[in-house]
């Protein structure tokens, strides 16, 4: 949780974006030209960059009641339904997330209703396919079972996706990047589980490996009409590998949006770095042994915030 919860901000302001995100700061890599149409290879709001869940989670060893490698099952969740509805409300929300800026972006002359609905369209799309692909993923790597929390987290996966490319890229190119999105969180989330990581929530696969394949796939499937129509045509950017091919600069782009994911982890790893290592160094970072067993609800509000939850984790 305080890895989601300080991983929101790394310098986006509210008319800002990650380094090539609209209004984002300027500097070798804006100059560069990495395609990210809403700092989705960054700190979107409300996921956390890349580093820092991982900073916090894999920093500190798992929490005392859960083993490093759990000999079963770990104790069913609270609500399946309030989680899905949470996935459902962020999707809702990101439109305004990737819409608004796509509309804001356009130059004089630009079509900014048609930016807008490209944006929407790839949003929704992305958000499908990597629900469907996750599902899919869990079925066939974890367990032959259609689970809503691997859909849930696709979902998630393919919006944080969308946020690098919905400005860029054709219908088709944005669902085929949801897909591949919904399967990295599956494939994240089983590795980090499998290495011991303590990630109850996670989110490291729901948004460091969802952005990354963001990132890439704006190197691969960028259009470059809709590159011309939100950068200007003077702009030093070439377009994606499957336009431009080898000789009109896919591969310079391609390299450039592997540099610009590779700062934005950097960036993000000694921020968390900092902050968590100076929680530690405060005794902040963690609760004590006793108020893990007791459950914080019962340490800081004097009672059970889901006394069916807790009842069912006691017979676990």
């Amino acid at each position: 949780m305080v890895g989601s919860r300080l991983g929101r901000f790394d310098g986006e302001g509210p008319g800002g974006g990650g380094p090539g995100g609209p209004g984002g700061s300027s500097g070798a890599l804006t100059a560069a030209a990495v395609e990210d149409g809403r700092g989705g290879g960054g700190a979107q709001r409300p996921p956390p960059p890349p580093k820092w869940p991982w900073r916090g989670a894999g920093g500190r060893p798992p929490r005392a009641p859960r083993p490093r490698r759990p000999p079963r099952p770990p104790p069913p969740g609270h609500s399946t339904s309030a989680m899905a509805l949470g996935a459902l409300m962020l999707w809702f929300g990101w439109y305004g997330f990737n819409i608004a800026p796509a509309y804001g972006r356009g130059g004089s002359g630009t079509d900014r209703a048609a930016l807008a609905a490209r944006a929407a369209v790839n949003t929704t799309l992305s958000a499908c396919a990597a629900g469907l692909a996750a599902l899919g993923a869990h079925w066939a790597v974890i367990a032959p079972t259609l689970d809503l929390r691997a859909a849930s987290n696709g979902v998630l996966g393919g919006i944080v996706a969308a946020t690098a490319t919905c400005a860029f890229v054709d219908p088709w190119a944005g669902a085929a990047a949801g897909a591949v999105a919904g399967v990295a969180t599956v494939v994240a989330a089983a590795a980090l589980a499998r290495a011991g990581v303590d990630d109850p929530l996670d989110s490291v696969a729901v948004h460091a490996a969802p952005a990354l394949v963001g990132l890439l796939c704006a190197a691969l499937f960028a259009r470059p009409a809709h590159l011309a129509s939100l950068n200007g045509p003077t702009d030093p950017v070439c377009g994606g590998l499957v336009y431009v091919g080898r000789g009109g600069g896919g591969w310079t782009q391609l390299g450039v949006q592997v540099a610009g994911a590779a700062a934005i982890a950097a960036l993000s790893a000694a921020a968390a770095a900092g902050t968590f290592g100076a929680l530690r160094a405060a005794g902040r970072l963690r609760v004590d042994t006793a108020a893990e067993v007791a459950g914080i609800d019962h340490v800081d509000h004097g009672g059970p915030a889901y006394p069916d939850f807790e009842l069912r984790t006691r017979e676990w």
